[in-house]
């Protein structure tokens, strides 16, 4: 029995206890060989000795052993496939967003617009939402209407109460929905209730099928996962990875990985000897499909409402349920009843076919009770992307009598099939074709067959041009060719020109050119278009926007009739204890409380008011959104620390965000040394300076010019000078309010004692 250090492909995995005996071999305890993640060894035949169980370590495939006496160290070559596989569930490591605590308030939205053209009557035109909010849910209406002369229109949109659970990842809502929408069906307006599945609220879950990778390493290694768009093969994302994990040898997966669609991914394996290896998967997801054990559904029931007015109709309930069967098979199933006695079901699968693309298949039925006839639907899609390239490929056909709306009749319906295709690639950077056609049976509905082709060039994102040609073959031989040409005639003011050209068959050219200036947000536009060929039309129209405040238009056309527009939108969100205009108020809502010290501060470019505090809407819901503040904006000598927060607030809901900041006072403070003798030490001496208000902070160096850059919060700050001899001093300096430019002291002259 001998006790030797274990260097296992180069790695110490410190002292244990080696079993030889006289026919030379080399046992190990088996508790050793789990701690060495050796579980290739485990078919290996077990031997007792002394009641303790060993497994045999030479003789073994892919493991090479040495002993060396003199040093009394085991020194094990073992291939990677020997060791115990590593598993990087990436769901699981994505944090969950901190969901602040819903404040109870209200919102309201407004847009208000007259227009006019010469001539005629002011038209205005209207919308108005309303909502409360708590943490019981938010309850909101929303209604528009116009007003032209003496006819005055106005609708109620919607009003519902909404519960979001991230919990039960399940939305609640009572009022005016949409429900029943299926691949068969377009759904229906009801005013009810309604149930759903709502990922939404669980941002951080993997809800879809992901590639997974799998990689085998020799010794310890860094794993790196990147993401780039296809779109944008320059922009690399790396978001959740940061620094990467560090794996010990043997085979590695990395699953769940909370990337999204459209991307390239990148893994890279940076071994411990410096070998590097990336493999890149191009990464398209079905939209719809879902990963293996998660599902979804919708439960509405209700009176079925007539388009947005108040008027009720017969009672309908709508059920809908999917669910991934595995990484390649999500199937569902839909079903809709209404009091008339007419039904309407079906079910449906989404699949991908390695190599070949997704695949999109459902079969519905509907009846009108007592009516013995079930006319059916049915459809295919067949779709890929890879890299640059995509196609599609559906086939459709509807029985006559088949409904796929609650409000329609049978007689309202007339059968068909069809088949639409599209391919469209981007063969060179910036350069893209299309190619599309539609063909519908003449036997059951009027023939409608076109071809599409097209071409685009993009150039550094500036020179635009586009070519098609759309060609209807039947009922009516017709043809349309669009060409456009834009590039940038400036930048500041952004100036563009245009020329766009349109030729129907039996008909003159016509071609356009436009001038456009566009500000920034809150300064006027300018738009100049002029026919130059098949009419001299020529319209000039200018305005001027300005987000959360309004919007004013004119315009001039050939014939010298004016037309104006003018208008007020935003939106205010108010509790107990604060009312704040803001912009058009959707998504989640934050109050972030700088104080008044900070009054004027952006945070995401909104500024703080005369309290410090600025409000944040449509942010995100369930996300955490990282909150900037432009430190341009803070008050001279003045640097603030820990200066990212967040929020994650519910969907129309507030949350208030007060930062703890450290507020940091700056000052150059030129420090002299004195050595004992009293005489200045050189200005490159070295020497440190320490903070006794922070002394876990790290040390400041004293350059050779002999200057101090200090950070603190208080208004003075005693310094602690030593140098390398081991002399030191302590000094008392003054940093002066805040208000100025970092701001250079009196030299202060340190007595170095020994």
């Amino acid at each position: 029995m001998r006790l030797l250090k274990w260097m296992v492909n180069g790695r110490d995995l410190g002292e244990h206890f080696v079993l030889r005996d006289h026919c030379g071999a080399v046992l190990a305890q088996i508790d050793d060989l789990r701690k060495a993640r050796l579980c290739g060894l485990e078919s290996a035949p077990v031997t007792t000795v002394n009641q303790r169980a060993y497994r045999r370590l030479d003789q073994q495939s892919g493991v090479e052993l040495h002993i060396d006496d003199s040093n009394q160290t085991l020194t094990l070559s073992v291939a990677a496939d020997n060791f115990c596989p590593t598993r990087i569930d990436m769901s699981a490591q994505t944090p969950r967003a901190r969901l602040g605590e819903p404040q109870a308030g209200g919102f309201v939205n407004y847009n208000l617009t007259a227009s006019q053209t010469e001539n005629t009557d002011t038209a205005y035109n209207g919308f108005l939402g309303l909502g409360v909010f708590g943490d019981w849910g938010v309850l909101q209406s929303q209604h528009s209407g116009y007003l032209i002369d003496d006819d005055t229109v106005t609708q109620r949109i919607a009003t519902y109460w909404k519960f979001d659970s991230p919990e039960e990842t399940t939305t609640f809502r009572i009022g005016d929905a949409f429900a029943g929408r299926t691949p068969w069906r377009t759904g229906t307006a009801v005013a009810g209730f309604q149930i759903t599945r709502n990922y939404a609220t669980r941002p951080e879950l993997v809800t879809g099928p992901v590639v997974d990778f799998q990689a085998i390493v020799d010794t310890q290694a860094q794993l790196l996962l990147a993401q780039r768009g296809l779109d944008q093969p320059e922009v690399i994302g790396n978001a959740y990875f940061g620094s990467g994990y560090q794996v010990p040898p043997g085979p590695v997966d990395v699953i769940n990985q909370p990337l999204f669609s459209n991307t390239i991914q990148s893994l890279t394996v940076r071994e411990a000897d410096g070998t590097i290896s990336t493999l890149e998967i191009p990464s398209y997801f079905t939209v719809g499909q879902l990963r293996q054990g998660f599902d979804d559904f919708e439960i509405s029931a209700g009176l079925q409402r007539e388009g947005f007015s108040n008027d009720y109709d017969q009672l309908v309930s709508t059920f809908s349920y999917r669910r991934g069967m595995s990484r390649w098979l999500t199937l569902g199933v839909g079903a809709a009843a209404a009091s008339e006695q007419h039904v309407n079901g079906g079910i449906f699968a989404q699949t991908t076919i390695p190599n070949v693309g997704a695949l999109q298949t459902h079969l519905a039925t509907s009846r009108d009770l007592p009516d013995a006839d079930q006319p059916w639907a049915a459809a295919a899609t067949l779709s890929n992307q890879y890299r640059g390239y995509s196609y599609a490929l559906s086939y459709e056909q509807q029985q006559n009598g088949f409904t796929p709306s609650l409000d329609t009749t049978p007689e309202d319906t007339d059968g068909f099939q069809q088949w639409v295709g599209s391919i469209a690639g981007q063969p060179w950077q910036g350069v893209g074709l299309r190619f599309g056609f539609q063909y519908q049976d003449p036997d059951n509905a009027p023939l409608r067959t076109a071809l599409t082709t097209g071409i685009y060039f993009h150039v550094r994102r500036q020179l635009r041009v586009r070519l098609s040609h759309t060609e209807q073959l039947k009922p009516n031989r017709d043809g349309l060719t669009l060409a456009s040409f834009e590039m940038p005639l400036s930048s500041r003011p952004r100036t563009r020109g245009s020329l766009e050209a349109s030729k129907a068959r039996d008909e003159e050219a016509v071609v356009d050119a436009r001038l456009r200036v566009l500000g920034k947000a809150g300064y006027p536009s300018v738009q100049v278009r002029h026919r130059l060929q098949g009419g001299d039309l020529t319209a000039v129209s200018a305005s001027v926007e300005r987000p959360a405040y309004g919007a004013f238009a004119s315009a001039v056309d050939a014939a010298g009739i004016r037309s104006y527009r003018a208008g007020v939108a935003g939106g205010v969100v108010m509790t107990k204890d604060f009312f704040k205009p803001t912009r058009f108020a959707n998504g989640g809502f934050a109050l972030v409380d700088l104080g008044p010290d900070l009054a004027g501060v952006r945070v995401n470019a909104i500024p703080t008011d005369k309290k410090g505090r600025s409000m944040l809407v449509g942010l995100p819901a369930f996300q955490e959104s990282e909150l900037h503040i432009n430190l341009r904006d803070l008050p001279y000598n003045t640097t603030l620390g820990n200066e990212k927060i967040y929020a994650a607030p519910k969907d129309l809901s507030l949350v208030r965000v007060t930062p703890d900041f450290l507020i940091y006072r700056d000052a150059l403070v030129p420090v002299v040394m004195v050595n004992p003798n009293g005489v200045s030490e050189p200005l490159s001496a070295a020497a440190t300076v320490t903070d006794a208000n922070a002394p876990e902070a790290p040390p400041y160096p004293v350059g050779f010019d002999g200057l101090v850059y200090v950070k603190t919060t208080e208004e003075a700050v005693t310094l602690s000078v030593s140098d390398s001899g081991g002399r030191q001093c302590e000094i008392t300096v003054a940093i002066p309010p805040t208000g100025e430019r970092t701001p250079t002291l009196s030299p202060v002259h340190c007595v170095m004692a020994p």
